[in-house]
């Protein structure tokens, strides 16, 4: 009785593994980001789609475990991309699953807060240029681009004249509208 008990166990124990492992692999397999966090085993599963997000930005693992730590449903966070350090938002959507609440779903989206200049046009500027085109497309003003990239408001508008130049446009409005092609 007692080993038809341990197998049956063992067999219950095989289609649980069996489920979970095809639950992780439709997640895999998902488009969207998502972050399974179980808080009682300390123990997180990312998809490739959220692992590609927060690899690519500095210190996203950490901003996203403040997130679920501080137990908000929605919360915006800003990252930077590890390569340009283009700043991009992050919506991360957490809620605990009603059957296990020490299971932390996160559904996590983002969306470039700067636009990006197409490359054969990137490929014309220097990459101070290109970051203070990207900045002004965002909506920035010399001001604001100056203080951010630690220049004076004088050299941005040097860099501008610049631009515009290269990029055979006369003013911000123009510049804007080649982020848009």
């Amino acid at each position: 009785m007692m080993f038809q008990a341990a197998v049956a166990a063992t067999d219950l124990v095989t289609a649980i593994d069996a489920e979970r492992a095809a639950w992780w692999g439709a997640l895999e397999a998902s488009g969207q980001a998502i972050v399974v966090t179980d808080l009682e085993r300390a123990e997180r599963h990312a998809n490739r789609p959220a692992r590609a997000l927060l690899d690519a930005a500095d210190d996203a693992w950490s901003v996203l475990d403040a997130a679920i730590d501080g137990g908000e449903a929605t919360r915006r966070l800003t990252v930077r991309s590890a390569g340009s350090g283009a700043p991009t938002e992050v919506s991360v959507t957490s809620a605990p699953l009603p059957e296990r609440p020490s299971v932390i779903v996160s559904i996590l989206s983002a969306e470039s807060s700067a636009p990006e200049l197409p490359p054969a046009l990137r490929r014309l500027l220097t990459g101070r240029e290109a970051a203070i085109a990207e900045l002004v497309a965002a909506g920035r003003r010399d001001q604001e681009i100056a203080a951010r990239l630690h220049i004076s408001p004088n050299t941005v508008k040097h860099h501008l004249k610049s631009i515009y130049a290269k990029l055979h446009v006369h003013s911000r409005v123009e510049l804007a509208g080649l982020f848009l092609r």
